[in-house]
């Protein structure tokens, strides 16, 4: 089985990006069980094509954006070049036009095409600019592709919303486990409680609303509450958050670190007692998911598409707004004494969930029926 995933950018698996990080790992688990899998990427501000080793078999081949090339450009000719080997394309990339004639040449060639949502046709985003224009070329693309990929239950309700009517089926994403490296003995006090964010500041990930939050909790709630916030600020996000914090007299509540990578994320999760997602859209964030591989009990927003997860026993959901947020925090200060158990409840979410070794299994078998018709 010969499987190319189609995606943008230099597919750092170390970085912030969590959909490089996703085609990374896929490809290198992929390889693992036996599928000839290759990663071509689009970069930008180059001009030729290029190799670029990861590491553990990965190997990424860039190519220059599609641009106004169409069909001529480079990524498009070598697709035909390698039509005959090649049984199916699995596209990594929500709203960029350059896919539009990669799919274009799967379809004259018969190539089946998959297409992971990656929480981009969300129903939650419906106001954003790109729900309303992508419209326009999204939505014919992803009905003629062979089948969608959704990563949650939820997802796959958001396709039908969306306008979306191809097949679709449901793999999780996952992540490696780490949690024979985790410190745990960097808490400073028990009398402080830890919650954390780990991801990249973009208005998406609603900062700015746990920001109002933290500002509408009970004051001995609030002078318990220190939150990690780490990630990169994107285009002066965490600025704005920052900001507001202090306009509303949190700013003492609030720790940004700015971007952590690799091993030194492990601090994090082990100092951290809670993890939280007040995301306005998304689905169940790498983050999230590494922080239920550590056993850290977790709060999270139902447009983070948790809901399947509702009665495992370490999550309290919340809605997006200010107020739920401040809710779902009290309500997990709450349950202080219950967050060891809880702890081990998502350890075992992630076990049952989440890994690798059986996820990937799951999606050879979806690539098999595709690929057989």
């Amino acid at each position: 089985m010969k499987v190319i995933l189609v995606t943008h950018g230099k597919v750092n698996p170390k970085g912030h990006n969590g959909i490089s990080r996703v085609v990374y790992y896929t490809t290198k688990y992929l390889r693992k069980n036996g599928v000839d899998c290759e990663i071509w990427s689009v970069v930008d501000g180059i001009d030729k094509e290029t190799i670029i080793n990861r590491g553990e078999g990965v190997n990424v081949r860039c190519f220059p954006r599609v641009k106004l090339s169409g069909e001529k450009s480079d990524i498009c000719q070598k697709l035909i070049e390698k039509k005959d080997s090649v049984d199916l394309v699995h596209f990594h990339m929500p709203w960029l036009m350059d896919k539009l004639p990669v799919a274009k040449v799967c379809r004259e060639n018969n190539i089946p095409y998959v297409v992971t949502g990656h929480s981009a046709y969300n129903y939650n985003q419906k106001q954003s600019w790109k729900m309303k224009l992508g419209r326009l070329y999204e939505i014919p693309f992803l009905n003629k592709a062979t089948a969608m990929h959704a990563i949650t239950s939820d997802e796959k309700q958001h396709f039908k919303e969306y306008g979306i009517n191809t097949d679709a089926f449901v793999v999780s994403n996952s992540v490696e486990d780490n949690s024979n490296k985790l410190n745990k003995e960097t808490r400073k006090s028990e009398n402080i409680n830890r919650f954390l964010f780990m991801g990249e500041i973009r208005p998406q990930k609603n900062i700015i609303g746990l920001v109002e939050a933290i500002s509408l909790l009970d004051k001995d709630i609030r002078d318990s509450l220190k939150i990690d916030i780490v990630g990169p600020d994107s285009n002066g996000e965490m600025k704005r958050c920052l900001a507001k914090a202090e306009q509303l007299g949190v700013k003492s509540n609030i720790n940004y670190h700015g971007a952590v990578f690799d091993s030194e994320r492990y601090d994090y999760f082990g100092n951290a007692d809670v993890y939280i997602t007040p995301s306005l859209s998304d689905v169940i964030s790498l983050s999230a998911i590494e922080a239920m591989s550590y056993g850290i009990p977790e709060v999270a927003t139902k447009q983070s598409d948790v809901s399947s997860l509702k009665d495992e026993g370490f999550l309290v959901i919340c809605d997006n707004s200010p107020k739920e947020l401040a809710r779902g925090i009290t309500e997990m200060i709450d349950k202080k004494s219950d967050w060891a158990k809880m702890g081990e409840n998502a350890r075992k979410t992630y076990e049952k969930n989440f890994m690798w070794d059986s996820n990937i299994l799951k999606l050879i078998d979806n690539y098999k029926r595709i690929i057989n018709g």
